[in-house]
């Protein structure tokens, strides 16, 4: 009973927490604190989904709670970062650490006062039906939806905190000097638009590349993921050769992205 119930609310906190909340939204809850109002917000929505499928009234109540506690640890977390203003953005990974620890210390609280009393869980009979036929049972849908939500976006931005420490500062990735003031006065005004315009297409490839390899990521996660569920381990190692060899060029040549990779 325990376990559907906190599988239950850890994927509507993977939802809440990760997928309904944006970049900007994330930037944002740093800096205003209308951010961590928003994000709350768009978080107790989705605890509204636990609410459509308990048929317990007493089960529905406790969701609030779970949301307002959320609120509370975001804006203790936005209070801290606002007091410790030269707290180091390297030391990121441990406030992100320490503040799902408790995020999920809280659904582990609450999955253990619901589990202690019984509660039922509305059908959906169109989806009760389709998993029928197809002769799966809803758990096992269930914990596989989970398990690829999991290895998306929460398991992209957790891997980026935790080896934030780690990661290449500016200096060191940058492969080339920006003109100076001098410099750009030599530059003819045609020559210099094009510049700028060139500079502006380089940043939305660099965005686009960061996009592109978050993708891959997931598909190196979610193809392990299928190779650890049939029981294949010894073909986790060839997706990881495979990954070697795919950048062997960029690990040839940079011996920065060689540390930071391995």
């Amino acid at each position: 009973m325990f376990k559907n119930v906190f599988l239950i609310l850890l994927f509507i906190h993977i939802l809440g927490d990760f997928y309904f909340q944006s970049e900007n939204l994330s930037k944002e809850k740093n800096s205003d604190f209308k951010g961590i109002v928003k994000h709350s917000s768009i978080y107790a929505i989705s605890c509204f989904v636990f609410m459509i499928i308990i048929v317990d009234d007493w089960a529905k109540s406790v969701m609030p709670i779970m949301a307002l506690i959320h609120l509370l640890v975001d804006s203790a977390k936005y209070l801290f970062i606002k007091k410790n203003k030269n707290f180091s953005i390297k030391s990121d990974n441990v406030i992100y650490a320490v503040d799902q620890m408790i995020h999920i210390l809280t659904l582990i609280i609450i999955s253990l006062i619901i589990a202690r009393n019984n509660f039922s869980v509305n059908k959906i009979e169109i989806i009760d039906d389709i998993l029928r036929i197809i002769e799966i049972s809803p758990y096992q849908s269930f914990t596989w939806i989970l398990a690829i939500l999991f290895v998306g976006k929460p398991a992209n931005v957790t891997i980026k905190k935790l080896l934030s420490p780690f990661k290449p500062s500016a200096s060191e990735l940058e492969t080339s000097t920006p003109l100076s003031l001098q410099e750009y006065s030599k530059v003819e005004p045609e020559s210099a638009c094009t510049l700028c315009e060139s500079k502006d297409i380089q940043g939305n490839m660099i965005s686009d590349e960061i996009r592109a390899g978050a993708f891959i990521g997931f598909l190196e996660r979610f193809i392990i993921l299928i190779l650890l569920a049939i029981s294949q381990y010894s073909a986790i190692g060839l997706v990881l050769t495979a990954k070697s060899i795919a950048r062997y060029d960029k690990i040839a040549k940079d011996q920065v992205f060689v540390e930071y990779i391995y």
